[in-house]
């Protein structure tokens, strides 16, 4: 007589049966970088300081702004996804481009390479005014 394994179901509410299994265990981070937990996220987010190579992937940009605006990630991804597309665009066409706080973004140059094309960009940001500079500061009463 065999015997045959099954998957353990749950009942939902609907009335239909759905297959659960296991959660893998989490890996542990790889550097000793300094990570924020993220609800959402299922890796550790690195945090500007714990980043060696300073270079950012998409996945490492999406999981920034879930940390940053604690919105989920299933409405974050699209919008990201979709703001990449645009600024894109935007470098292609040569627009000039004014983003604060990140900065006016003008296209300086552009090169053609053999897998693609190299667009060298000026990027001008507004310097931090200390807090006891400011014109408009209310008045003492």
């Amino acid at each position: 007589m065999a015997t045959s394994t099954k998957k353990s179901a749950t009942k939902s509410s609907t009335g239909t049966r759905k297959a659960t299994t296991a959660k893998p265990e989490a890996d542990a981070p790889v550097a000793d970088a300094p990570t924020t937990a993220v609800q959402g996220v299922t890796r550790a987010v690195p945090t500007a300081e714990g980043e060696s190579d300073g270079k950012i992937v998409k996945k490492d940009l999406i999981d920034r702004v879930i940390a940053r605006s604690g919105v989920k990630p299933r409405y974050v991804r699209p919008v990201v996804d979709a703001l990449l597309v645009e600024l894109g665009e935007m470098l292609e066409e040569a627009e000039t481009m004014q983003l604060q706080p990140l900065g006016t973004v003008k296209v300086q140059r552009r090169k053609d390479v053999t897998d693609g094309e190299v667009i060298i960009t000026k990027v001008k940001r507004k310097k931090d005014t200390p807090e006891g500079d400011d014109p408009l500061a209310a008045a003492a009463e």
